[in-house]
């Protein structure tokens, strides 16, 4: 029998887990993240993969997914769909999610190695669906596509090519093979950032010293010869981020905003020049992380400071990003370490 009772199991499950009990999309899309795990099993099938790994494929994303009041463990697989499946989803889900973004992926990139044929099938085409959904995303809407991701687009781009060597390295004769060396030949050819943010965060990760210092060492030569008088911003009182700054929350940033220059984009520092879409304010966007390489939870910031012009966000550009803090007004959203939810409000309102 081709399309089995236990594929169909699965899908009813997949579907479930991802739409029923949670409405999940795509990140930063209106589009129910249940047609992923579908077109993974799709793709699985074209590749001739035995029922189980096509029932895995289908499952792939259940255990990391799912809502903790409908909590998906490898016990509640095994038990519906048999160890073997139970193995394979395990193989590819994340283990710890309370690590930070970059130790999930150096742990999860280090058992690439260790994978079966069938658990290099599986990721191969979890890959396959992922890259080729932002390639296409980014043919159609450019850098801003890479605001949806928790690392910036040098890095995403990175982790994925990364991925997709390690899997041609543990099976080069995959089925899938040739489908993920034309995926490495496109994001080879996606435009890098800026220089200055990749030997911004190469200094963070190698060098032993604070990284105060290091941002400090790194950014002093282009602050030299800023004047002092600077810090005072015009109030953007048009805008309803003024009476609402809970709004920047409410959707994600692409929906609220135009993305009109991306400046930096890397795992802990992205700066971006955007525009209000309802009243076309222009905003000088910097997220900053601290980063702690063992523990992880790291303190972070997101800051929106209001400009008149490119040139004023130009010159913003020039500071370090601690040094953004003495500008005002600016609508600051604090997310301290271990916090449950950020905080959000103007910083120098009724200055």
């Amino acid at each position: 029998m081709i399309y089995s009772n236990k594929i169909s199991n699965a899908i009813s499950f997949s579907i479930e887990t991802h739409e029923l009990n949670q409405k999940q999309k795509r990140k930063g899309k209106d589009i129910a993240y249940i047609t992923h795990p579908l077109t993974v099993g799709l793709i699985l099938s074209r590749a001739g993969a035995n029922e189980d790994t096509v029932v895995a494929g289908i499952l792939h994303d259940t255990i990391e997914d799912s809502v903790p009041e409908h909590k998906v463990t490898s016990g509640v697989i095994e038990k519906h769909f048999g160890p073997y499946v139970a193995e394979l989803v395990l193989s590819v889900t994340e283990e710890d999610r309370s690590l930070s973004w970059e130790a999930r992926k150096q742990i999860a990139l280090g058992h690439i190695q260790h994978f079966s044929n069938e658990s290099v099938l599986v990721k191969s085409a979890d890959v396959l669906s992922n890259v080729t959904e932002l390639l296409a995303d980014y043919e159609q809407d450019g850098d801003e596509v890479f605001m949806r991701f928790n690392a910036g687009k040098e890095v995403t781009i990175q982790n994925q090519k990364r991925v997709i060597e390690a899997l041609l390295n543990r099976w080069s004769e995959s089925p899938l093979a040739e489908d993920l060396k034309g995926l490495l030949t496109k994001l080879e050819k996606l435009t890098p950032p800026a220089e200055d943010g990749r030997r911004l965060i190469a200094l963070v990760s190698t060098a032993e010293k604070s990284e105060d210092k290091i941002v400090k060492e790194f950014m002093g030569q282009v602050t030299q010869n800023i004047p002092a008088s600077v810090g005072v911003m015009q109030k953007p009182t048009q805008c309803v981020l003024w009476n609402k700054p809970e709004l920047v929350e409410s959707c994600p940033l692409k929906d609220f905003f135009e993305l009109i220059h991306t400046y930096v984009q890397e795992s802990h520092l992205w700066r971006y020049l955007l525009k209000c879409r309802e009243c076309g304010q222009l905003y000088f966007f910097e997220f900053y992380e601290e980063i702690d390489w063992v523990n992880g939870n790291d303190p972070q910031y997101t800051t929106f400071i209001p400009v008149d012009t490119i040139e004023e966000s130009q010159r913003l550009n020039q500071f370090p990003p601690l040094e953004l803090l003495q500008f005002s007004p600016r609508l600051q959203k604090d997310y301290p370490s271990n916090a449950q939810k950020p905080k959000i409000s103007w910083k120098g309102k009724d200055a």
